[in-house]
């Protein structure tokens, strides 16, 4: 079987993204057994590519703590749901099967894809993610994610500006739309600003805010950083544009503006409440909120029914993101990750990823690893990171020499 690392990368994130939820597949093939395709896809990669290193193994030792750190969290964690939330070690160890997939990280260091393998493969995951949204517009019953309670109050409103609904794969779009800024930054180019434009236009018009929020303060930067003898002109052209899109959808940001506005208020909003819960009632001690809880299995324990009954609610962890998966598994899988963050923010590395990171760390809350696409974008990131620096470091030794 002839494949290359590219096209690895790529059937792995339509593995891991549980092929975008889509009805005719997951008829077929349920969330579980994706889970175990994603096993298995990785250790076929494992064995598939060990031919073909860019790097000696042993240079991504040193990078190797990173993903440990998550998986001693997780084991931390199933050891503390049973000692202090009576939660079988068994029922917490398949009630978290998802994060195992977590393996293709160290999978990575053995495949070695270069960066433009990556973007390649993050490239064609996000067009068919747009494509998935475009679906959920016309026939959202397709979509498995889309539940029939949010399409039954999307009829009954008389009047939204919601186009389409979420879909999964959102994290790698955005990876995506940043590498592309940092395209037109570093060598402008009418065609790169406009591809970029429009993938920026399409985060717009998925109206989430918490990306919204990130890529808009990325974009004026990339204004700001812009290269071009037009560049005035450019600011012109956009400031016009801009102007008459507000003006058409003016009604899409009244209904962003009020519904932030009515949210930011209101103590009951879901949010609030669940900050405050898991920060001050969630944890039985100390010890618990270091290292996590562990993860609930709703319907087969008494600590599963605990969070049946805190999402009835509207107290979700999810609803947290980072801040959520430290309440499951502790601060351990979290060092590593912001560790990462800080690096990439604070000395030099490709602009991208400076930009996915001070999102990550500006709205923690939209990013999070209970779910495929989660594993799937903290893996490339991780990877990312130490092939930078392994590259780095080989470029430095030719250079002595």
């Amino acid at each position: 079987m002839k494949i290359n690392k590219s096209q690895y990368i790529f059937i792995s994130g339509i593995i891991l993204l549980s092929f975008w939820d889509f009805r005719p597949i997951t008829s077929l093939f349920n969330k579980n057994i994706m889970i175990v395709m994603s096993y298995c896809w990785s250790i076929f990669g494992y064995f598939h590519f060990r031919k073909y290193l860019t790097f000696p193994i042993k240079c991504f030792k040193n990078y190797n703590w990173i993903w440990i750190y998550i998986f001693i969290g997780v084991f931390i964690s199933m050891f503390n749901a049973y000692f202090f939330h009576q939660q079988s070690i068994l029922t917490t160890f398949f009630a978290q099967r998802y994060i195992y997939a977590f393996i293709f990280t160290p999978v990575l260091f053995y495949i070695q894809p270069s960066l433009t393998d990556i973007i390649k493969a993050i490239r064609n995951l996000s067009y068919i993610t747009v494509l998935v949204w475009l679906l959920s517009i016309i026939s959202p019953t397709l979509i498995g994610s889309i539940s029939e309670d949010s399409i039954e109050r999307r009829i009954s409103v008389e009047k939204t500006t919601d186009i389409g609904y979420n879909v999964t794969g959102m994290y790698i779009v955005i990876f995506y739309i940043y590498y592309l800024i940092q395209r037109y930054i570093t060598k402008f180019s009418y065609k790169r600003f406009i591809e970029a434009l429009l993938w920026i236009s399409f985060i717009f018009l998925y109206q989430n805010r918490s990306f919204i929020i990130g890529v808009l303060l990325v974009f004026i930067y990339s204004i700001y950083k812009l290269k071009s003898r037009i560049k005035p002109l450019i600011i012109i052209s956009i400031f016009i544009i801009c102007c008459i899109a507000l003006y058409y959808t003016k009604d899409i940001w009244y209904s962003l503006m009020n519904e932030s506005e009515s949210q930011i208020g209101n103590k009951d909003y879901n949010r609030w409440k669940s900050l405050y819960y898991y920060f001050n009632e969630y944890s039985p001690n100390l010890w618990c909120y270091l290292t996590g809880n562990g993860f609930p299995s709703i319907g087969n324990s008494s600590f599963g029914n605990l969070m049946d009954f805190n999402m009835s609610n509207g107290i979700y962890a999810s609803d947290l993101g980072l801040i959520g998966m430290w309440t499951d598994y502790g601060v351990l899988p979290l060092i590593g990750i912001y560790f990462m963050v800080l690096q990439f923010l604070l000395r030099k590395y490709p602009l991208w990823l400076k930009f996915i990171s001070f999102h990550i760390l500006l709205i923690p809350t939209i990013f999070h690893f209970w779910q495929g696409q989660g594993v799937l974008f903290f893996s490339l990131i991780i990877y990312i990171y130490a092939y930078l620096n392994i590259n780095k470091l080989r470029v430095v030794k030719q250079k002595i020499l």
